[in-house]
């Protein structure tokens, strides 16, 4: 079953336009393998061109621009944007 989260997911992952990124989450303790997002912690690698494409990278910039303007008008409301505003 397809959910709402997993299109966006589907939708923000570069390796669809061909592109490669590596290093966004690392493991703090290899005993447990816990892992964390990469916030700057660690080095990370954007790697263009990596392999071929699925989609164009015009056709993954637009998918960007409309995720970027819903999620804008989404960020916007409700009490808890208020507190940062």
């Amino acid at each position: 079953m397809t959910t709402p989260s997993s299109v966006i997911a589907i939708l923000k992952n570069v390796k669809y336009k061909g592109d490669l990124e590596m290093g966004k989450t690392y493991v703090t303790d290899p005993i447990s393998k816990k892992r964390l997002m990469n916030l700057g912690e660690k080095d990370s690698y954007y790697i263009e061109s990596n392999h071929a494409p699925i989609i164009s990278a015009d056709i993954f910039q637009k998918a960007q621009d409309i995720l970027n303007r819903r999620g804008e008008s989404i960020k916007h409301k409700g009490k808890r944007w208020d507190k940062y505003c």
